[in-house]
């Protein structure tokens, strides 16, 4: 009996094992985590064909944004290829079509909110961190013919709390891409839509223990003063202890 029970115990810690490692079948977060029920009851119908070239090592990183995307639009309209290299990807010739810009903050960068409604087509987005993107653009010369757009900073800091940016302004993947495509076709549904499943994830984040974190650039500034009024109030310390 003693055994029995040995057993029937062994098999409830097995069963809990396993219900705590459940994971979403459609997000890949584990269950308790899930943001699918923040994304929007009816997917955005977006026009502009959006592909992601995505990091090998953002795909591995649970708290990515671009499957955010890729579920609250329409079926087929955003897509993900993965790699480094993407000269020899068997559809790179499909990023040659007219129509087809990359969304990249360089020195010939248009604001997407200049150019006429339907003149972009595909948007092909760079998802990693931003050196990662810095690099995936450097090292596939094909993107550097592409027109190149960005999107306007907004007013707002970024609703991704829970990692850093480099600067104020500076959004992640999902929200950067949604903004591009609100502004490529005039409309103002895209950006809400991922802005629901990105909060949500890091509700769940800071609740397990995460911070905010503050961009780069807000970080060292206030660093800077936290350094200023602490050598003021070392420096009254030392004349208060000489008089």
């Amino acid at each position: 009996m003693d055994n029995f029970n040995d057993l029937s115990q062994l098999f409830d810690m097995q069963e809990a094992v396993h219900i705590k490692r459940a994971t979403c079948g459609r997000c890949g977060r584990p269950s308790p985590t899930c943001w699918c029920p923040s994304l929007p009851r009816v997917p955005v119908d977006i026009a502009t064909k959006v592909i992601i070239l995505q990091h090998p090592f953002e795909e591995h990183r649970k708290l990515q944004t671009a499957r955010m995307l890729q579920l609250a639009a329409a079926p087929g309209r955003v897509e993900i290829w993965r790699g480094r290299h993407f000269a020899s990807h068997k559809r790179r010739r499909e990023l040659d079509s007219p129509g087809c810009a990359v969304l990249y903050p360089s020195s010939d960068s248009v604001l997407a909110e200049s150019l006429p409604r339907g003149s972009v087509t595909t948007l092909v987005v760079l998802d990693g961190t931003w050196q990662q993107a810095s690099g995936l653009h450097f090292h596939n010369d094909f993107l550097h013919k592409l027109p190149h757009i960005r999107v306007a900073a907004p007013n707002t800091p970024s609703a991704y709390v829970i990692r850093t940016q480099p600067d104020v302004g500076c959004l992640c993947t999902a929200e950067a891409a949604a903004l591009a495509v609100d502004a490529l076709e005039h409309r103002s549904d895209c950006l809400p839509a991922v802005l629901g499943p990105i909060e949500a994830l890091c509700r769940h984040q800071l609740a397990w223990g995460a911070v905010p974190h503050a961009d780069k650039r807000t970080k060292k500034r206030l660093e800077a003063e936290a350094a200023v009024l602490a050598a003021a109030a070392e420096e009254d310390n030392q004349t208060g202890a000489g008089l």
